[in-house]
């Protein structure tokens, strides 16, 4: 009897979850089912593909259906597609269109895919004869798919940077909404000037469209800096390798954050700006900017690679940093402005605490624009239109930057970014806006941006921070440590020599990465990369173990 009364709760048990696992497959056909309903009642659909948080699609998608139906008499379903963060959105896009154009080029042109398509229909560097008929198969492969109106199955990209979305553009994904011919008084110098600082906002062809604009700094527990004896608040990149910083910095991994990747890239500018100012040179008056460009490489992989070895983690949420600092797990972080700001008000007005601050760093940060674009194949492209109208209307504009409650602004959550338009920044707005002292066509400062610097550098910068800082973290905390104990002690040459084998930099040199390595990590051999990638991991791993003994006077 015993056995049958278990027999029967075993079988009970499995019966329930069996059932608990039929209901989790069977609700999204549900939810689906009601999804479809929902668009079958509206008269349009939006498709966007973004990785903005939820208050944002939130905001957009109650501002938009609203303005649409007053200037449409339509209803519209917005469809939001949320893979992740930027980098996971352009490698989707990227597979999207290349299983699309092969589809076109077999099934519909009937036309035999061959080796070597995969990288030309979106290589830009393949130059298009005036002449149609001049056409090599490789030149013919890139116009057929520029001609063509292969889709993703998504009319927008709304959010991500504009070096990569100059990329998609480059590749073809991106295409002109025609926003710029509807209204070209909104592409001026009154309204969204073209470059701010150095950082382009518009691309000239109408392809990507800044929205918004952001900059990158320093967050910071100072209720933690306290208990680290660090009794002021860091104002520049560099104070994020004081010794007293070991192990609290909460960092992203470049590879998943294209913002990550922008703040080390911001270092490498600043360290080559601070060259040229101490050789009394500009950008204009040399004639030869390679050794500027060698030595801030260097300087600034030395910046980086302390920043990393001060590093706790390396988190795939861009979120976490700001989350950890605000609870003090972290003493300080690099976010992205939005994130520090929002957080910042958020922690004032729900527990009027003054605990967590924001900083942008001095000469070390230029805005960026967040961009809207078009999708090549758009399904809705006269929807996807409207959509950036009112994006870039001035009642899209003030859902970014005003406060919850003011004339215009948001419902729920305060969005404090900055927004594009020059127009918000009069006197008439400035109680309205979350941040109105920050306006950065006032307070651009004197660091410009340079994208004709890092176009050499911007991908192997990331690779190379993951090989030889994020990938060996252990060994590089390790030797760090080994440094810092060494100068605690008074052994101040065993802890000289010791940095100097730690940032021993040769086989990175700002000579390899543009020639060698940049070479390698544009090759479609994957395994040539991942040759590259383990070299030198292990390269710097024993790098790092030779410094810490160095560091321990061995």
């Amino acid at each position: 009897m015993g056995k049958e009364s278990l027999w029967v709760k075993v079988m009970s048990k499995k019966i329930f979850i069996f059932l608990c696992l039929l209901f989790v497959i069977l609700l999204p056909f549900v939810f689906q089912k009601n999804g479809h309903n929902l668009m079958e009642k509206a008269d349009d659909t939006l498709i966007i593909i973004t990785p903005h948080h939820e208050d944002i699609r939130f905001e957009f998608t109650r501002g938009f259906k609203e303005w649409y139906f007053n200037k449409t008499g339509r209803s519209v379903f917005v469809d939001w597609r949320v893979l992740g963060g930027s980098q996971e959105i352009f490698r989707f896009l990227n597979a999207q269109y290349a299983n699309a154009f092969e589809f076109y080029w077999t099934k519909v042109l009937k036309r035999r895919w061959s080796e070597g398509m995969q990288d030309a229909f979106t290589n830009s560097k393949i130059v298009l004869p005036s002449n149609l008929e001049e056409d090599d198969p490789i030149q013919t492969v890139r116009r057929t798919f520029l001609d063509s109106n292969v889709t993703s199955g998504i009319d927008i990209l709304f959010g991500g940077g504009e070096i990569e979305a100059g990329e998609q553009a480059a590749r073809g994904n991106l295409v002109s909404s025609g926003i710029m011919q509807l209204h070209p008084g909104w592409f001026t110098e009154d309204s969204i000037p073209e470059v701010v600082g150095g950082s382009y906002f518009w691309d000239n062809q109408g392809r990507w469209l800044g929205l918004s604009q952001s900059g990158f700094g320093i967050i910071f527990n100072r209720d933690a800096l306290v208990k680290l004896g660090y009794l002021d608040e860091p104002k520049r990149w560099d104070d994020l390798v004081d010794e007293r910083f070991f192990g609290e910095i909460a960092l992203a991994d470049p590879i998943v954050s294209a913002s990550s990747n922008r703040v080390f890239e911001m270092m490498f500018q600043q360290k080559v700006q601070e060259y040229l100012r101490e050789k009394g040179l500009n950008e204009k008056s040399t004639p030869d900017l390679y050794e500027a460009l060698s030595e801030g490489w260097d300087r600034s992989l030395k910046l980086i690679q302390l920043v990393c070895a001060n590093g706790r983690y390396f988190t795939d949420s861009s979120t976490k940093p700001v989350l950890d600092v605000s609870a003090g797990d972290c003493a300080v972080g690099v976010s992205i402005d939005f994130y520090g700001l929002y957080q910042e008000e958020n922690l004032r007005l729900r527990s009027n605490s003054s605990r967590f601050g924001f900083a942008f760093p001095k000469g070390g940060t230029v805005p960026t624009a967040d961009v809207v674009a078009t999708l090549r194949g758009a399904p809705n492209p006269k929807v996807a239109l409207a959509f950036i109208e009112y994006a870039l209307s001035l009642e899209g504009q003030k859902l970014w930057g005003f406060k919850v409650g003011t004339p215009g602004g948001p419902i729920h959550n305060a969005l404090r970014r900055s927004p594009i338009r020059k127009e918000l920044y009069v006197d008439e707005f400035y109680g309205y806006r979350s941040n109105p002292e920050l306006n950065v066509y006032r307070d651009v400062g004197n660091f410009v941006y340079h994208p004709e610097w890092s176009t050499p550098i911007f991908k192997p910068l990331r690779f190379l921070v993951k090989v030889a800082f994020v990938d060996t973290h252990k060994e590089l905390a390790k030797a760090w440590k080994a440094i810092i104990d060494a100068q605690a002690e008074g052994r101040h040459e065993d802890a000289k020599r010791a940095l100097d084998k730690l940032q021993d930099f040769s086989i990175i040199s700002y000579e390899n990465v543009i020639d060698t390595i940049k070479r390698k990590l544009s090759s479609s051999d994957v395994l040539e990369v991942l040759r590259l990638q383990g070299s030198l991991t292990h390269y710097f791993r024993k790098q790092y173990s030779a410094a810490e003994d160095l560091a321990k006077g061995k």
